[in-house]
This record gives C-alpha cells, sequence and structure tokens, in this order.
C-alpha cells in the first residue's frame, strides 16, 4: 500500500489544492493577495483596491493588494504564474502581458496562454492623448506638425516599455509617421508627473489615474481613445473623429490565477467580482473614473483573451516593436 504521506509528497500542488477543497474546508480560511503588476497609483491598481475592497466583504477575509512592478508586468505575472493554484495568489492581469508581450520579448518565464486560469473580466477604461495644461497645442495634428518640423526631438512618456502607454503611443507614431522618441518610466505616476512638469511633450495616458491631473489643471487632454466621447471630457473628441483611425483602445482588466485552481474555487471568486460589480456604490465610483464595469463567466473571460491576443500581437509586429 502507498502511505498517504507518500501521496502528498509527490502530488502537484493543484491535486493538493483539489484535495482539501474534496475534504469539506471552506475558502477561502485566511486572507487572499492580490498583485497587481504595475505601481501603486496607476490605473490597474486604482480599479483593483476598488472592486477587491467590495469583494472582501463579500467572501469574509482581507483581500491584500500587492504591487509588483517591473520588466513590462512581467515580475507579477510570473510570482502568479509559479503559485500554488489553490486561489489565495490571484493577480489583476493588464492586457498586454496577457497578450502583446508573447511578441515584445524573445523569451518569457510563463506562458500567457496556459500557464493562468482566467476567473473573470473585470473593467476596462479608454485611453487619452495629454499634454502639459502649458503646451500650445490643441489637437493631435498640433503634435504631427511638430515632430515633423523637428525630427527626433519630441517626446512622450509611458509606464514602461511594453505597457499599454507605450503601444498606443507607438499605434499613433506609425499611423502618422512621425519620428518621436519614447522615455519610460517605472510607474504612470512618475510619467504624469514629468509630463506635467514639461519634461516629455505628450502622452497616451488611461483615464482613471489622469482624470484628477485634467481636472486639476496640471494637464490638457487633446482626444480620447474610446468609440465615443466620455462623460468626464464632453469637449474632448475621439481621435476617430480627429481623422485617426486604428485608434480605438480600451485597457482592461481581469483577475486570474495560476493554472489548476480547483473549480469551485475559481466560482466563489467569479461570484465575488460579479456582486462587487454590480454594488451601486462601486459602480458609481468606476463611472466616476470613466470605467465600465465588466463580470461574466470564466469562459467568457478566457474568450475575451482569445480575441484579444492576436489583435496586439499583430500592432506589435507590424509596429516593428521588439524588447529585451
Amino acid at each position: 500500500m502507498i502511505s498517504r504521506r507518500l501521496i502528498l509528497a509527490v502530488a502537484p500542488p493543484s491535486a493538493l489544492a483539489r484535495q482539501s477543497w474534496a475534504q469539506g474546508q471552506r475558502y477561502p480560511t485566511r486572507p487572499i493577495r492580490v498583485i497587481v503588476a504595475l505601481g501603486a497609483g496607476g490605473d490597474s491598481d486604482l480599479v483593483t483596491r476598488l472592486v477587491t475592497q467590495r469583494m472582501a466583504e463579500i467572501v469574509g477575509q482581507p483581500i491584500v493588494v500587492e504591487n509588483r512592478p517591473g520588466a513590462g508586468s512581467i515580475v507579477g505575472h510570473e510570482a502568479v504564474a509559479r503559485a500554488t493554484p489553490d486561489g489565495y495568489t490571484l493577480i489583476m492581469g493588464s492586457i498586454t502581458a496577457l497578450t502583446a508581450n508573447a511578441a515584445l520579448y524573445p523569451r518569457l518565464p510563463y506562458d500567457p496562454a496556459t500557464d493562468f486560469e482566467p476567473i473573470v473580466f473585470v473593467a476596462s477604461t479608454p485611453g487619452v492623448l495629454v499634454v502639459p495644461a502649458s503646451s500650445p497645442w490643441s489637437a493631435p495634428a498640433d503634435i504631427v506638425a511638430a515632430a515633423r518640423a523637428r525630427p527626433g526631438v519630441l517626446t512622450f512618456g509611458s509606464a514602461g516599455n511594453g505597457n499599454l502607454t507605450h503601444l498606443m503611443a507607438e499605434v499613433f507614431r506609425r499611423a502618422t509617421a512621425i519620428d518621436v522618441v519614447h522615455v519610460p518610466y517605472r510607474v504612470v505616476t512618475d510619467a504624469q508627473r514629468d509630463l506635467a512638469a514639461g519634461r516629455v511633450d505628450f502622452m497616451f495616458a488611461v483615464a482613471p489615474s489622469t482624470l484628477p491631473l485634467i481636472q486639476g489643471g496640471q494637464l490638457k487632454p487633446l482626444a480620447v481613445t474610446a468609440a465615443a466621447r466620455i462623460p468626464q471630457l464632453p469637449q474632448t473628441p475621439t481621435m476617430a473623429e480627429l481623422g485617426f483611425s486604428g485608434l480605438e483602445v480600451s485597457s482592461w482588466f481581469g483577475l486570474l490565477g495560476p493554472r489548476g485552481i480547483p473549480a469551485e474555487v475559481v466560482s466563489t471568486i467569479n461570484e465575488a467580482a460579479n456582486e462587487a460589480l454590480r454594488t451601486p456604490a462601486v459602480r458609481e465610483r468606476l463611472g466616476q473614473m470613466s470605467v465600465t464595469p465588466g463580470g461574466g463567466t470564466p469562459a467568457d473571460f478566457a474568450a475575451f483573451i482569445g480575441r484579444e491576443r492576436p489583435r496586439w500581437i499583430g500592432v506589435v509586429r507590424e509596429a516593428g516593436i521588439r524588447l529585451e
């Protein structure tokens, strides 16, 4: 007879997690950690903290948000891909880490397509093309004209190499055939601070962290990347309205865990997230940040990622972006 101790010693983490569930342990019985692979104060961080605060009330356990930025979100996603699949380590996955990174980097320490368990689509939000409040520019065409007059001189900031804020600017650069210089930052708040101070010339930022700076008079919006104007910036046209095609882009966020989480645990997290996203106070606050709440099943989220991945891999390859 093979002893139970030997079975536990050789069983993979996913098997152990399922066994614990089968033995009747209720999930969750201790705090849950949600990693945000971007810096504190950024868009993903703001959305994560708002939604998980309500989720914690629903599941009856604390949900601790841990910021782990670095290497185009690779650091945080690798940590979750290697974690025990028991539902206590999750990630608020980002658009580029789960899609474009497969083309941006020649080697990844995880497989975006197979090493994560999609749990729930949380939210989406548009980008905003912004310049310093003191800038003389009032439209994207002004940036194009200035860049063509001084090739290789204008700069644009981003929240890091491969971040969506980088990719949106690269798509804009390629569509307009302008020569501008990329200045990557470790976190979006640093990029926004330098933009407001005039140390960089423009930036494609994401709405939640950018709206307070616009409303506070530090940044000036020139266009949004949404399909339609957003209520928070009714006077700001869309890129499409101004004749720039191919720049209808939304950042999105979703909860995932390491592959192999028991189905019952996935269901518990999914139900808590959906309930949180239906909560009027959460929806109101998301709306104020120009964030559209998501929801749905794990299968819905998996299918969505499957549609997004080829789109962004194509953008990266067409733009010729390659990172090490």
